[in-house]
């Protein structure tokens, strides 16, 4: 009877031993499901419309490449066809693993950050870029340091007459130069390397194609007749039109 007990006890411990081990292997095949199953954290997307300007960099991000010229460390400016659907433009992005700065979608350009990208870099990344169909112009952040001398035309005119020192004020128009000065129109010479060549025509009559401004432009006087008609306002209104300007002489 004895050994019956032990014997059945035995039975009974090796039972629960087989159920204890089945528990744990089955619990960690659940432990070890469930893991698998986990959602991968979700990747933060691009926001396109999270900007909604080009932003101007900070000093201490801009390596100037000499005394005139530099480039923001770290940013490219891409720019995108007018066709080019916002997936596209996001996928250009995230390609370069890149982060979205700044935007102006009058021109369809945008201002990206690639964080750890040296020059190099960076060209080469605008390279690869311009090899997309969406992409019409990729390349660095570029910067300039000019002075006011460097973009202000050295032509002597001013509210005072000829040959005295140029002394235009935009905030307080006034003289000859009021109409100008309060137009801000010396301010168009910040935008001077975007200017291009143009055709125009005037109908107009006294002009002096030996003027120190028109001399050597490309002047095609229908009627020469005209050119000694008049007070000279044919050569004030071409002046206006095409003087040479930065050259030291008139306006």
């Amino acid at each position: 009877m004895e050994k019956r007990k032990k014997k059945g006890g035995a039975i009974a411990a090796i039972v629960i031993g087989i159920i204890v081990v089945l528990g744990v292997v089955l619990g960690v095949l659940i432990y070890l499901q469930g893991k698998g199953e986990e959602e991968e954290p979700e990747k933060k997307g691009i926001d396109l419309d999270s900007v909604s300007e080009l932003q101007e960099p900070d000093e201490d991000d801009v390596i100037m490449d000499n005394s005139v010229m530099g480039h923001v460390d770290g940013e490219l400016i891409i720019y995108f066809t007018k066709e080019a659907t916002d997936e596209e433009i996001i996928e250009v992005i995230e390609s370069v693993n890149g982060e979205l700065v700044g935007k102006d979608l009058r021109v369809n350009v945008y201002q990206i950050r690639v964080n750890g990208a040296n020059r190099e870099e960076l060209e080469a990344i605008a390279e690869e870029l311009l090899e997309k169909d969406c992409v019409l112009d990729a390349g660095l952040n570029n910067v300039y340091s000019i002075t006011q001398s460097m973009i202000t035309p050295d032509d002597p005119w001013s509210e005072k007459g000829e040959n005295e020192e140029l002394d235009w004020d935009e905030d307080n128009p006034f003289g000859h130069n009021w109409g100008l000065e309060a137009t801000r129109v010396p301010s168009a010479w910040e935008y001077a390397d975007y200017f291009t060549t143009i055709n125009v025509g005037i109908v107009d009559n006294g002009v002096d194609r030996d003027h120190e401004d028109l001399a050597g432009m490309d002047i095609e006087i229908l009627n020469p007749s005209l050119c000694d008609e008049g007070n000279g306002h044919g050569t004030h209104v071409t002046g206006i039109m095409m003087a040479e300007a930065d050259n030291g002489v008139g306006m």
